[in-house]
């Protein structure tokens, strides 16, 4: 790669969640079609504009697969990395102090991960004025990306931290799983408040379909909201004990037989994660906006997808979640995501909380 000598340059790398290669390429290559494939390795892509444009750290990239992103600025290996970065830093772009995120391209890939944290070791001793201790960046501030692609590779690339992009290193969030928790849900649900700043608020009630066996319904009642829980398959204890402040409630149904007289409380919040394609979860999703939309804050929504055609019809369910009185939506696949596109939505009531009320964090 050639070695520029500013924060441009003419490749792009991007890191999606492995496993979600294929779908990333195909949405570039019908978004940006000036963007040609250039060196790509599971969790790791990077692309060169045909035109002979240079990507900066502002770049963006459309799309719900693109975990984390932004300019190539040199590959370099251990020892020489110290030396390449105090070069780097030496131009006007870094004025001020950055973020040093590390990360390795498949996390568990130990030793690579291994191999660039004693990289960026290496050269926290050399530039250890010239970067902030915490990691997690403000809106604004600049990153710089150490990703090990393999055992002795490292690539430095660069970022510019804006609201929406996930503040994590790599966009992981390093989350553990409570021994009690009854499914990996939990961490989805976990990431997506910590990445959304919902404003959820002690006492609010949120309505989850497909609820079982209680991930999700046992991070948010952690959060101290209460759970109605709506699927016909059995809900793990440690919700169905959960009787005082907060509150669970199970409802041993299909969401399309759910009435209004089966709601305990006013429900603010849909939490939606069913193993169906789109279109059907969306009717489910649907039918409780009708009986709900009189209090609605906002929705956590995940959707499958399982192939090319869901891919591509992937805008059309964000509109008709869009029509079904949400004000913003939100798209993106979470690292703790599988073939699955997380959205996050807010009614015109959510978006009056969020600009006047106490936000409860996750």
């Amino acid at each position: 790669m050639k070695n520029l000598p500013s924060l441009s340059s003419e490749f792009l790398f991007v890191c999606p969640n492995v496993g979600s290669e294929q779908a990333l390429k195909a949405e570039l290559r019908r978004l940006r079609p000036n963007w040609h494939l250039a060196y790509s390795r599971p969790g790791f892509i990077t692309f060169k504009a045909v035109d002979g444009r240079l990507f900066g750290p502002t770049v963006r990239v459309p799309g719900f697969f693109a975990r984390v992103y932004g300019a190539c600025l040199f590959k370099a290996g251990r020892a020489e990395l110290p030396g390449r970065l105090e070069e780097l830093l030496d131009g006007p772009e870094f004025s001020t102090k950055f973020r040093l995120h590390v990360f390795s391209r498949i996390e568990t890939d130990s030793e690579a991960q291994s191999f660039a944290s004693a990289a960026a070791d290496d050269a926290r001793a050399v530039l250890a004025e010239r970067f902030y201790r915490e990691a997690v960046p403000v809106n604004g501030d600049m990153v710089i990306d150490v990703v090990a692609v393999c055992k002795d590779e490292i690539w430095v690339g660069s970022h510019r931290h804006y609201e929406g992009l996930s503040p994590f290193p790599g966009g992981r969030p390093m989350l553990d799983l409570p021994p009690e928790a009854p499914s990996r849900s939990y961490l989805k649900m976990k990431e997506a408040l910590l990445l959304t700043g919902a404003p959820l608020r002690h006492g609010d009630t949120a309505l989850e379909i497909g609820s079982s066996p209680g991930g999700s319904s046992y991070c948010l009642l952690q959060t101290g909201i209460n759970v109605i829980g709506v699927d016909a398959g059995r809900m793990d204890q440690v919700c169905i004990c959960c009787t005082g402040a907060p509150w669970f409630r199970h409802l041993a149904c299909q969401a399309g037989d759910v009435r209004l007289s089966d709601l305990s409380a006013p429900v603010q919040w849909l939490v939606l994660d069913i193993n169906a394609r789109p279109a059907i979860a969306l009717a489910q999703l649907h039918h409780i906006v009708s009986l709900t939309s009189t209090d609605l804050i906002g929705a956590f929504l995940t959707l499958k997808i399982n192939d090319e055609r869901t891919l591509v019809q992937l805008s059309s369910a964000i509109r008709r979640v869009r029509n079904m009185g949400f004000s913003i939506c939100q798209a993106r696949q979470l690292y703790y995501s599988r073939n699955e596109v997380f959205i996050y939505c807010l009614t015109p009531l959510g978006l009056q909380r969020v600009r006047g009320s106490r936000v409860l964090k996750a």
